[in-house]
């Protein structure tokens, strides 16, 4: 794998994590207010999108050695690494 490929699958990987963390944020506020509605979903998108720039700026080093090790598992599964290239 290139440096390139290396580059654009870092960058992948960790835009699929931040936003796994985002999704997370996004179903807990909603359970905690029970529904949702045009509002609240501005709202909610305005919160969530702070919190995960603070989360990614706190925890920069703990998400990148998690990028880091699902990089290491994708070079042992490369049809999976390459249709993740490709398709995303």
């Amino acid at each position: 794998m290139d440096k390139r490929e290396e580059e654009r699958l870092y960058f992948i990987v960790r835009s699929i994590l931040l936003s796994c963390i985002a999704a997370l944020q996004f179903l807990i506020l909603t359970i905690i207010f029970g529904y949702i509605d045009p509002f609240r979903v501005i709202l909610f998108g305005m919160v969530v999108f702070i919190i995960s720039l603070a989360i990614s700026r706190v925890f920069e080093g703990g998400i990148d050695r998690v990028v880091i090790e699902i990089m290491k598992i994708l070079k042992k599964y490369p049809r999976i690494k390459n249709f993740i290239l490709k398709y995303f």
